[in-house]
């Protein structure tokens, strides 16, 4: 006979699982919008430039940000532009932003530059030891030794003479990886202002909120300053309205709630799994081409970070992760 008591618990267990699919279904769509980015970037720049891009994506992004804040009662996270390092964290995003956006100008197709992007993972544990002096684990130093190996095959292609005679595309390579960097020192910075700042207005929402107008804010300087403030012309903006609406407000929003129910770590591996998406765009759908040491380049790379994102070592951020 079930008593009470085992009803109760299988109403709790059901919810829990209920609980559970909606969170994978929210971090699916977050996996989809933010390893589509790199596409939407490409298809953009091939009619409109860099900066203006990055303008009117931020600025929409911005605009949509603050409604949705206003509509949760969550306007007290504006609070956070109060403090220096809310801005340091949100120019070192978006010098990654810029950087990442010049560097596909020069060609780079969207699967890779995505994967160079999201080596992060791998640099983060390096300047938490240097500037939070964290542990530092064999598995740390191995993914940076394969990473590094990863990313000399992808340069060369097998032939070293390629970086002395230096391919159109090296330069995108170049700055595809101070992008990683840059997003590594913003998730270092992100911990500091967590640990000096309060929790109610840090947390993940606070953090992304502001990261995403601070984009805007910067973006919107480098335009006054190069004078590139250029109106995109009609198809340009469905690039932009995609970037801004699914693989930045809806993306953020939908990996806000599923960290609420899964574990960060194993957020951080399934998040790897955004890099297949751009890949399988490349090949199926715009006619990329990769060589056989691109390839084997890649497959090391997504090795290391894996390697790097695998749990033992205590996250910079728990509610964190970054894209294009």
């Amino acid at each position: 006979m079930i008593t009470i008591r085992q009803i109760f618990i299988f109403r709790l267990l059901y919810q829990h699982v209920a609980y559970m699919k909606k969170a994978y279904l929210w971090m699916a769509i977050s996996i989809v919008g933010w390893g589509l980015s790199t596409t939407f970037v490409e298809l953009g720049l091939r009619d409109y430039g860099p900066i203006p891009s990055l303008i009117y994506r931020f600025g929409l992004a911005s605009i949509i940000t603050i409604f949705i804040l206003a509509g949760t009662k969550n306007l007290k996270v504006l609070q956070l532009f109060k403090h220096k390092l809310t801005w340091v964290i949100g120019i070192l995003d978006s010098a990654g932003m810029i950087m990442a956006y010049y560097a596909q100008s020069f060609g780079i197709p969207p699967g890779l530059a995505a994967l160079l992007m999201i080596l992060y993972v791998v640099w983060t544990p390096l300047f938490s030891r240097l500037i939070l002096k964290k542990s530092l684990k064999i598995k740390h130093l191995l993914s940076v030794i394969l990473s590094l190996l990863g990313i000399v095959l992808i340069l060369t292609e097998g032939n070293f003479k390629n970086i002395v005679t230096g391919d159109s595309r090296f330069m995108g390579y170049i700055l595809l990886i101070l992008t990683s960097i840059s997003w590594s020192l913003y998730f270092i910075f992100t911990e500091i202002q967590q640990q000096k700042g309060t929790s109610d207005i840090t947390d993940t929402l606070g953090n992304f909120s502001s990261v995403i107008i601070i984009n805007f804010f910067f973006s919107a300087f480098i335009g006054m300053i190069t004078l590139d403030f250029a109106f995109p012309p009609a198809i340009s903006w469905i690039w932009i309205g995609l970037l801004a609406v699914f693989s930045t407000v809806i993306a953020f929003f939908t990996y806000y709630e599923a960290l609420k129910e899964i574990d960060a770590n194993l957020v951080s591996i399934l998040l790897l799994l955004q890099i297949i998406i751009p890949y399988f765009i490349d090949i199926v759908f715009l006619d990329k081409t990769y060589t056989f040491w691109v390839i084997i380049g890649s497959i090391i790379l997504l090795l290391s970070a894996a390697l790097a994102a695998l749990p033992s070592f205590n996250k910079v951020d728990k509610g964190h992760k970054k894209t294009s």
